[in-house]
């Protein structure tokens, strides 16, 4: 299980290659375009009792930030708005992202490494079955995409959501989704 405190170090870890990777001169005249546009559809681990899923929706937008970490290693950011919802059992939890990922690329490699975490709000938190924790949480993700085509993005996100014990429930939700992306 991917817990909260080893998603906490590896954005520690991430923050610190951020603050000390030299810094390439990236072209600032559109500083926020719209990179890329998404959908997922994933399932639960099988390890707490229920049944559950994710689809979701988003939007990739640039940001002017990258690093040239070393000959072969390049790393970028981009800001990622996501709509979604989990399905737990058989109630519904709608919920909204926005969040920052890190993409590390080596060399012209066609396979992207994207670490993220992003503030999230649960629209329904609590049914008859599951109690979430509350409406606030934080979304940590891993995901590795292939690049077949200069257009697309396939690849496996293993995402989990949890309160990070702000509340007295904490049962965190965690999902291997399906990623599939179109690229501007």
């Amino acid at each position: 299980m991917f817990s909260m405190v080893t998603s906490s170090r590896l954005g520690l870890i991430a923050l610190m290659g951020l603050l000390f990777a030299p810094m390439s001169q990236a072209d600032t005249t559109e500083e926020f375009p719209l990179l890329g546009l998404g959908a997922k559809y994933g399932i639960d681990d099988f390890s707490d009792g229920h049944d559950i899923e994710n689809q979701a929706v988003y939007a990739n937008l640039g940001t002017p930030w990258d690093w040239q970490v070393s000959d072969n290693i390049r790393m970028d950011t981009e800001v990622q708005s996501t709509l979604g919802r989990y399905k737990v059992d058989e109630d519904y939890f709608g919920y909204l992202m926005f969040g920052v990922d890190l993409r590390f690329q080596y060399a012209d490699f066609p396979v992207v490494v994207k670490l993220g975490t992003a503030p999230t709000y649960l629209f329904d938190d609590e049914s008859e079955e599951f109690d979430a924790g509350g409406p606030l949480h934080m979304t940590t993700h891993l995901t590795v995409l292939a690049n077949p085509v200069k257009w697309l993005d396939i690849g496996v996100t293993y995402q989990h959501t949890s309160n990070a014990g702000t509340n007295k429930e904490n049962p965190g939700i965690d999902v291997l989704s399906l990623d599939v992306s179109y690229r501007f």
